[in-house]
């Protein structure tokens, strides 16, 4: 190691060598804070600076800021004492000390600064391959790995890096199970709706049917024949009952019944009537 590091030359010494740095815990009104970052006081606000960019915040929002130490802090030191013009070896002896702390967005930014400015630095390759660059001769720089399948004709399709006319032959054959299932489908509901018409005419027949058996079997109501009658009907009120009187003389005979009119004669021997033709009453056999 100690080797590598020396043919690096001393512009990688200095970003690998230890350099004091603060960082920052801003802690906020609303409960919120940030944490490792880099706090400036501006008057009535405060910068907060950190990997992700760089904010402003109300000095009145601030709760209090607790000074310390953080990578972040360090990589920021490190990379302000490179210099104005730092060179690709300081970059990358910056990438590598990012590496080592765990600082993804330090690792990136000194890479991507080494391989601009030398792209066939040694020892770049492995800080490059894990950002997933590629190297393209060609052109003789860094580019992105997306960016170089796509200079080779090759599109990703979620799963893996196929060609153009594969990816067209999937797209065709996606559409033809697509209209495939479709037409199984319709196909489906026609045969379902012809099922259903079938049922509703064979129940319809089949209740015809039994609306004529019941019509067949039921009894056959004549209307009633009029009923005549001989003489006109005459109503009579029955006489109240009166209790037997004692008898104090001789009675008189009893005198013969006053006929009603329109009734029938009382029944005696010897009395006889004649039918009438039609009329409902039994001859007396005269």
């Amino acid at each position: 190691m100690r080797r590598s590091l020396l043919c690096f030359g001393p512009a990688v010494l200095l970003a690998l060598s230890p350099l004091g740095a603060s960082a920052d815990d801003v802690y906020l009104k609303n409960g919120k804070s940030f944490r490792d970052v880099i706090a400036t006081e501006d008057g009535a606000q405060v910068r907060v600076k950190m990997p992700g960019g760089e904010l402003a915040i109300s000095r009145a929002q601030v709760l209090r800021i607790e000074r310390g130490t953080s990578p972040y802090g360090e990589y920021l030191a490190r990379k302000s004492a490179l210099g104005k013009a730092p060179s690709a070896e300081a970059w990358l002896g910056l990438a590598l000390w990012a590496q080592g702390q765990g600082l993804d967005s330090g690792v990136r930014e000194a890479a991507l600064k080494a391989a601009k400015l030398d792209p066939g630095l040694q020892g770049l390759p492995p800080l490059m391959r894990r950002l997933d660059y590629v190297l393209e001769s060609d052109l003789g720089r860094w580019i992105p790995y997306e960016e170089s399948m796509h200079r080779k004709g090759l599109v990703h399709d979620g799963s893996q890096w196929i060609t153009v006319k594969e990816l067209q032959a999937r797209e065709r054959a996606f559409e033809e199970e697509r209209s495939r299932k479709i037409a199984a489908r319709e196909t489906e509901a026609r045969d379902r709706l012809t099922r259903q018409l079938e049922l509703s005419l064979l129940n319809a027949t089949l209740e015809r049917q039994e609306a004529a058996r019941a019509a067949v079997s039921a009894p056959v109501l004549l209307p009633a024949a009029p009923v005549y009658y001989p003489w006109p009907l005459v109503y009579a009120p029955t006489p109240i009952p009166q209790p037997p009187q004692p008898r104090t003389g001789p009675q008189p005979a009893s005198p013969s019944p006053t006929p009603v009119p329109g009734s029938l004669p009382p029944s005696r021997p010897g009395n006889r009537f004649t039918r009438i033709p039609g009329s409902l009453l039994p001859d007396d056999g005269g």
